[in-house]
């Protein structure tokens, strides 16, 4: 689901390649091998049902920072190398969501179910994790951000992530917790009337953009990377994230064609 976004926020800057695609997988995955670590070693020092709310905060305050600091974020990776600014960017994007997330699992499953045998009990929270990233990927690919944006998808992934453990603080009556839920929710809820930052959309006009890193070159349309080129960026006088940009209305002027 955030891997749907966060591929339209990495291509602009570093590309869509198997560097970006690989620093992001690599980051992904030691997050949550790291969160699934912790969540274990914490659910068995804590109630697993008070551990639900925190790291809920946890991660719907990350999405909600990163969600008004990726643009400049963006920049520093695009000053970097290519690895560099891949490995910098996924982990501004990733650790702490993903690491909070993975932690989550551990203190669900030990929280079982006296009704059910813990086979099944542990089946069911997988099983119930996997439709719901499926769900999220379609809901963010064909909902969030076509209508939403970057910024404002992260920050209704927060506001879900909040308001959904906002109950069960509330039923437990955590009352601290219950008000930083409701905080990051009224924070996240702020942030979404204010206005975004300019970030790539598809339009029905197609923007050409050259983007030079320190080690490529990128041509976009509509901020989507098309191509990769090898040869540095230098030889095009371009310093390392500057770019060139061609305001060419394609569909308009193929339509003056036409008439």
């Amino acid at each position: 689901m955030r891997g749907t976004i966060i591929k339209a926020v990495l291509a602009p800057a570093l590309g869509s390649g198997p560097v970006a695609w690989s620093a992001l997988l690599a980051v992904a995955l030691g997050a949550l091998a790291a969160g699934n670590l912790l969540g274990g070693w914490l659910a068995e020092r804590c109630v697993p049902s008070r551990l639900v709310p925190w790291l809920s905060i946890v991660a719907a305050t990350g999405l909600v920072a990163f969600s008004r600091t990726y643009v400049p974020v963006m920049h520093w990776a695009a000053s970097l190398s290519l690895v560099q600014g891949a490995v910098v960017a996924a982990m501004c994007s990733q650790v702490l969501p993903v690491g909070a997330l993975g932690a989550l699992t551990p203190s669900l499953l030990a929280r079982g179910n006296a009704a059910c045998p813990s086979g099944r009990w542990a089946g069911a929270i997988l099983a119930a994790g996997s439709v719901g990233g499926i769900a999220g990927a379609l809901a963010v690919a064909l909902v969030l951000l076509p209508h939403c944006g970057i910024a404002r998808s992260y920050l209704l992934l927060s506001m879900a992530l909040a308001g959904s453990a906002l109950p069960l603080a509330t039923a437990r009556r955590q009352l601290l917790t219950a008000l930083l839920l409701a905080a990051v929710l009224g924070s996240a809820a702020w942030c979404a009337q204010a206005r975004p930052p300019s970030e790539p959309l598809q339009s029905q006009f197609s923007e050409l953009e050259i983007v030079a890193n320190r080690e490529t070159k990128l041509l976009l349309i509509d901020g989507l990377p098309q191509t990769g080129l090898p040869a540095p960026a230098t030889r095009a006088g371009l310093r390392p994230g500057e770019g060139l940009r061609y305001g060419y209305l394609l569909e308009a002027a193929l339509l003056t064609a036409r008439r």
